[in-house]
C-alpha cells in the first residue's frame, strides 16, 4: 500500500495517503480490511477502550451511534436472543401446563451464520402422555429468525398453521413439519404458540429437553 502509516505499536494499523485507516494481517501484507478508528472512544457495554494492537483496534462494532468491541455485542447479543428463545416457549407453553426450563439446551452449528455469531439452537419436545415427541431447531438466519419443528406424528391440529400461509414469510409446512421465518420478536411468540398448539392442543404438563 503506498503511503502506508503505521498508528499501531505491531505495525499492522495505518493510514493511507488520505487519511483512511487500515489493518492488515501479519502473515500476509496483502491483505487489508478499512476499519473506523476507535482509538480514543469508549465500548458502550464494558465501559473500556480499545489498546494500540491490531486485534484490539478491529475488534469493534458501530451500531446505532454508539461504539462497542464486536465481542462485547456479540456476547449482548447472544445473552438478548435466549432470553428472547426462552420467553417466547415460555409464554407459548403456560396454557398446557408450565414451563419447565429448556434442560441442558445445546447449540448447533448453522449453515446460515447471523452475521454476529449468534448461536442456533435444537431441543427434544415431549408429550408422553399423548405419545408426542418432536424436535425443534431454532436461531438468527441473516435478519430473520428460524423455528422449525420436526415430529414424529401428524399435528393434532393442522388448522392452527393455517394462518401463518398468509404471511409474508418463508413458511413451509407438511403433515409433520413446519418451518417459518419472524421478522420481529412478537412473531417469534406467536409462531412458536402456533406450532405448539398444532402439536396439541389439550392442556398438560410438557417436557422440554435437549434430549
Amino acid at each position: 500500500m503506498n503511503d502506508f502509516i503505521p498508528i499501531t505499536d505491531d505495525g499492522l494499523v495505518g493510514k493511507d495517503q488520505f487519511g483512511q485507516i487500515w489493518a492488515i494481517q501479519a502473515d500476509d501484507t496483502s491483505m487489508r480490511t478499512m476499519i473506523r478508528d476507535p482509538r480514543g472512544q469508549v465500548c458502550n457495554i464494558c465501559g473500556k477502550g480499545w489498546l494500540n494492537t491490531r486485534d484490539s483496534m478491529v475488534d469493534h462494532a458501530y451500531i446505532d451511534g454508539h461504539w462497542m468491541h464486536k465481542t462485547c455485542y456479540i456476547g449482548h447479543l447472544k445473552l438478548n436472543e435466549r432470553s428472547m428463545w426462552e420467553t417466547a416457549f415460555s409464554k407459548a407453553l403456560r396454557p398446557h401446563g408450565g414451563w419447565k426450563g429448556m434442560k441442558d439446551r445445546y447449540e448447533i452449528d448453522s449453515q446460515y451464520p447471523s452475521g454476529w455469531g449468534t448461536p442456533w439452537y435444537q431441543c427434544e419436545y415431549h408429550r408422553s402422555d399423548l405419545n408426542v415427541r418432536g424436535q425443534f431447531t431454532f436461531g438468527r438466519r441473516k435478519r430473520v429468525w428460524s423455528i422449525s419443528y420436526k415430529g414424529d406424528s401428524p399435528f393434532a391440529s393442522p388448522d392452527e398453521l393455517k394462518p401463518l400461509g398468509d404471511e409474508d414469510v418463508t413458511f413451509d409446512v407438511t403433515d409433520f413439519e413446519v418451518l417459518i421465518h419472524a421478522w420481529t420478536v412478537p412473531k417469534v411468540d406467536e409462531y412458536i404458540a402456533r406450532i405448539i398448539n398444532a402439536i396439541h392442543p389439550e392442556t398438560a404438563d410438557v417436557e422440554v429437553s435437549a434430549g
